[in-house]
Parts: C-alpha cells; structure tokens; sequence
C-alpha cells in the first residue's frame, strides 16, 4: 500500500506529472469553463424569457460556430506555434506568428456579412417553421458583430497560453464572462433603462464582450511585450511575414479542415433535430448546453495539453510530452466522473436551473431532457480521451491525421442521423444514439493513434522558415 502512494506521490511531484499540468490547466479550465457559464446564463436567461428562443439561439449559433470554425481552428493553433518557438528558446518568431491569426481575423470578417442575406433561407431549407427562421435570423445578425474579435483573441490568447501564463487569460475571460452575464440581463429583460431586446439582447451582449475580451488582452500583451524588453518582436512583428502565415495556414488549416467538418457535421445534426419538433429541439438544446459544462473545461485542459506538449517537443523531449499527457487525461478523467455520475442517476437535478424561473413553460421538455442527458453520461468519458490525446497530437504538429481521421469518420453522423429520421421515422432518440457512437469511436481512434507515437517524430519549430524580426524591417 505504502508503495502505491509513494508511486502516486512521485507522479505528482514529477516534471509534468499531476502538479505541474494541473498547475497550467487550471487557469484554463476556468478560462474554458467560464464560457461554458457564460452560455449556461445566457440559454437560462432565454428560457425564462421564451423557451422557444433556446432552440433558436442554439441552432443559429451552431450555425455561425460552424461557419467560422476554420478561421477560428487556425488562429487557435498558433498555441501550438508559440510554445515550440518558446520551447526552442526563438523568442523573436512569437509575435509575428501572432499577428498572422490577427490579419486572418480582418481577412475573413466581411466574408460573414456576405452570409447575413442568405442565413434565413438556410434555417427555412431545414423545414424551420417562418417564426423560428426569424429568430433565428435575428439572432445570427448581431452575432455576426463579434466574430471577428473572437477569432482575433485566439491569436492573443496564443501569445500567453504558448508561454505558460494561463493566469492572464483566466482572469481575462472571467471579468469578459462576468460583463457579459450582466449584459444579457439587462438586454433580454430590459431592465434599468435598457431596451428590451428579447434574442438579439442575448446575441449583442455577448458580441460586446467579445470585444471587450480581444481589446483587455491586446493591451496585456503590448504592456507584457514592453517589460519583456521587447524580445518577442510584437510591435516588429506586425506586418504580413510569409513564411510564418503560410505554415500557420498549413499546420493550423489541417486542424481547421478538422474542426470545420465536425462543426458542420455537428450543425446539420442540430438543424435535423430542429426539424423533428420543437420539443426535440429545445430539449436537445438544454442537454448539449449542460455537456458545454462538462465539455468545455476538459477543452481547457486540452489547451494545456497542447501547450505543454508543444513546449516539450520544442526542447525535444517526446517522453516529457507523454507524461504530460497521461497525466492530463488521469485528471480530466476525474473530472468528468462527478458528471457521467449525475447525469446517470440525478439528471433532474441540474434541470431545475432552467425550470426555476418558468416551470410551467419548461414542463414539456423536463422529460426528454433527462434522458438525453443519460446520452450525454455514456459518452462523456470517450469525449474525454477523445480531448486530451487529440490536443496532444496536434501539439506535436500531427494535423494531418487528425484532419484525415476526422474527415472520414464525420459524414457518418450527420448521415446515419439523416438516414433513421428521412427513411425510417427514427426520432430524437435515434440521432442522440449516432452521437454517441460517434464520439466514442473518435476517443478511441485518437488514444491509438498517441500510443503508436509517430507524434514524437515530429515538431513545428522548422515548419516556417526562420526570419529574424529586426528593427530595420518594421
């Protein structure tokens, strides 16, 4: 016994061992895990509002989240740019990389006013009824205001996460999550002078701390740049560097093929349930909002995953990177045990949120909503593996399997979900079971492929070649 805890006690004292990732996920965790409360206020709000605007929101934002997934995908990845770099002690390379996802954001947000026109025949395509697709419309214009700033902040954000100083985005995102609950309030319910604005109240209070959230974090990062003496070449760095961009676009641009066909996927999943009856899809709404809370941190988690990884690979120490993994995963697990056992067998209680400010009105869909969350409890801990080993790979620079992988096993949810609900008049239960299937068999694939270790052959530091930022090229 005495030596199961001497083994437990070295693991967590060890270089990336329970400690030293616990110490940089947290910050990240809470960082990731707020948002999820920022939705969990923000879908409260609305059912106390209207429960009908739950579903409208959901499908439209899943709607925009897919259509800005691949920008989105490639600005985040420049954490995994940023820790190499930092890991190989090349300083100067940082904050070019950075600027490059800035530049993508202001590239890419006009494209989606384009979209605006067209967003309500693509809710009235999926058979939404004409009051749902105007919600739903409403609800995508003035979101639409704060897309550029969020993909922009992922860029920010790799700044400091790549550097290990998740501190600053936790206490970032918190105060951005906090004005934006306050925000929602006030908007929705018009409260204090403010207008009522029902949906679009929800959609431009969280539009708003966006930007918030962007403009805190680049000033953070001009004052740390300063202080810093300047070596990591932010104020230099700000221009177009080809090379940088084009291995961001490359590297980043697989994951965000991978992350784009899931978010498609995910959203023509959403749009069929929406199709099934709003019970369907309210219900469906709640139960994936209440697996955010889950989901969502354990994306936290994975950041420090990648983070630590890429900084491990950069020294080039695979092994290091693997411990940080397994012990990522043990912690994560830990944290989803809580839930997959709440969801099993008390799923009632954490309806009772939704349900306390309208009960009459959420009455009709208390039922299914537990039982989707028993769904949610099945694959929680596949959905975990699935995070945490995938997060590592890419961190050592693995895109190409991860977007290979996911392109060849996407369609099928989105397929076989189509395929019950148009030719077999399968329901809401039917398309929750695909999910489920899904998202175990990806946790599986993922945890082999990390076993195998191609992984530790690879690295990101040689990917774009090195030019350094001098004085004389700002």
């Amino acid at each position: 016994m005495s030596g199961r805890v001497n083994l437990l006690t070295r693991w967590w004292k060890l270089p990336g061992g329970g400690l030293e990732v616990l110490r940089l996920a947290f910050p990240m965790i809470v960082s990731v895990g707020s948002l999820a409360v920022m939705q969990l206020a923000d879908r409260v709000f609305l059912t106390w509002y209207d429960p009908v605007t739950v579903g409208a929101a959901f499908s439209s934002g899943q709607f925009l989240w897919a259509l800005a997934s691949f920008p989105f995908s490639i600005a985040a990845y420049s954490v995994a740019f940023v820790s190499q770099y930092n890991g190989a002690k090349q300083f100067d390379r940082i904050g070019g990389l950075v600027w490059q996802g800035v530049f993508l954001a202001v590239a890419v947000t006009p494209l989606f006013f384009l979209i605006y026109p067209l967003s309500g025949a693509v809710f009235i395509l999926f058979d939404h009824s004409p009051e749902m697709a105007a919600l739903e419309k409403c609800y995508f214009y003035w979101s639409l205001w704060g897309i550029g700033p969020v993909i922009a902040t992922q860029a920010f954000e790799g700044f400091f996460v790549g550097r290990k100083k998740t501190v600053t985005v936790m206490t970032v995102s918190l105060t951005a999550v906090a004005l934006n609950i306050a925000l929602n309030y006030l908007m929705i319910f018009g409260v204090w002078g403010v207008p009522r604005m029902g949906i679009a109240g929800a959609a431009l209070a969280t539009s708003v701390s966006q930007v918030f959230r962007f403009a805190v974090l680049f000033v953070l990062a001009v004052l740390d740049e300063r202080r810093s003496n300047n070596i990591y070449a932010l104020r230099r760095g700000c221009r177009i560097i080809p090379s940088e961009l084009f291995a961001l676009l490359k590297y980043g641009g697989m994951g965000g093929v991978e992350y784009s066909f899931e978010m498609l996927s995910f959203t023509f999943f959403v749009f069929l349930i929406g199709k099934l009856g709003e019970i369907g899809s309210t219900s469906s709404a709640v139960a994936i909002n209440l697996n955010a809370i889950t989901f969502l941190p354990v994306v936290g988690i994975g950041t420090a995953v990648m983070t630590m990884v890429g900084n491990a690979m950069g020294e080039k120490k695979p092994k290091l990177a693997r411990r940080c993994t397994f012990s990522a995963a043990a912690l994560a697990t830990l944290f989803t045990g809580f839930f997959v056992v709440l969801f099993l067998l008390k799923p009632g209680f954490p309806l009772e949120v939704y349900a306390s400010g309208n009960r009459d009105g959420f009455a009709p869909y208390y039922q299914m909503t537990k039982n989707l969350l028993r769904f949610v409890a099945v694959y929680l801990f596949f959905d975990t593996i699935n995070i945490v080993f995938c997060s590592a790979i890419r961190g050592a620079g693995d895109t190409k399997f991860v977007m290979i992988t996911t392109a060849a096993f996407v369609p099928f949810l989105s397929l076989l979900s189509w395929l019950g609900v148009s030719f077999f008049h399968l329901g809401v239960y039917w398309c929750w079971t695909v999910l489920t299937v899904y998202v175990s068999l990806m946790g599986v694939v993922f945890f082999v492929r990390f076993m195998r270790g191609d992984w530790m052959k690879m690295g990101l530091v040689d990917a774009a070649k090195h030019v350094p930022v001098t004085a004389d090229q700002s």
